[in-house]
């Protein structure tokens, strides 16, 4: 089962940039421009920097003509397959506002709104393609004005994961594959053929209980998974796995609501949305 969980809290590094400065005081426009273009610079040379299995940050810089920050984002397979055809361009644009409103990267776009600059991501695909996000002024100023709240954090870094595990479908082995994950009717809904010459599709029937308290341990000691869920719960989402024999069309459902997940991570009901899957 490990393998059909997200394993990876990289991912949420995907629209991320990070630069380690502190607030500019206040100054005119030109002024506050031409320190910006010198930070950028010296945040470029820390490029390229790894995003875990996205890819990695090519470089960034500051245009002073059209004063706009320019950051290039060259995908790994994975992160092209995760950003093909399924991109959302205001849950990105979401996942900006979340980034750019964090404790240690607010000093510096609080200095980019100061200075009325617009910021734009270049994503280049493996295929040769390329994806631009952009943001204008004022919704850079947006993001490090108005704070999110807990439930709205966990909802993008939910969407986020979802879109990507949804990625790398199919993968499996073993005559067990999986086939889509999606957000449907307040769960996280996991389908996963099975493949009926290799599995009686009958015998999962019956250790439904086994199967859960397999996912279960995985939940309950899988450090990853473990962050992943919180965002679930955090959002308001249940986890159902859909075990469809290939042959038959038969179904075995293994469902976690909202106050299970709350209960096996250890946090308060009350912390988790009342909300019944």
């Amino acid at each position: 089962m490990r393998n059909l969980m997200y394993r990876n809290c990289i991912y949420r590094a995907i629209v991320l940039l990070v630069v380690g400065v502190v607030a500019l005081p206040t100054m005119a426009a030109t002024e506050q421009q031409s320190r910006l273009k010198v930070m950028f610079e010296a945040a470029n040379e820390l490029c390229p920097i790894r995003l875990g299995m996205i890819g990695s940050l090519k470089g960034m810089h500051y245009a002073e003509d059209g004063n706009e920050v320019v950051a290039a984002v060259e995908l790994s397979n994975a992160g092209s397959r995760g950003l093909s055809g399924q991109h959302d361009d205001s849950l990105m644009k979401r996942q900006l506002f979340l980034s750019m409103s964090a404790p240690n990267a607010k000093p510096t776009w609080t200095a980019v709104a100061d200075a009325g600059a617009s910021v734009k991501y270049i994503y280049f695909f493996t295929d040769g393609r390329t994806l631009e996000v952009s943001l204008t002024p004022d919704e850079v100023r947006h993001a490090v004005e108005n704070d999110m709240s807990e439930k709205e954090k966990s909802r993008i870094q939910a969407s986020i994961s979802i879109m990507m595990e949804n990625a790398s479908c199919p993968s499996g082995s073993a005559g067990l594959v999986l086939k889509s994950v999606k957000e449907k009717d307040g769960e996280v809904l996991y389908l996963l053929d099975v493949d009926e010459s290799l599995h009686n599709i009958d015998l999962f029937q019956s250790k439904v209980a086994e199967l859960r308290g397999n996912v279960e341990r995985i939940y309950r000691t899988d450090i990853s998974v473990r962050s992943q869920l919180k965002y679930f719960v955090g959002a308001g989402l249940g986890v159902h796995y859909i075990y469809r024999g290939t042959v038959s069309g038969r179904e075995v459902d293994v469902v976690f609501t909202v106050d299970d997940l709350a209960d096996i991570l250890g946090l308060l009901r009350s912390s988790a949305p009342s909300m019944k899957i």
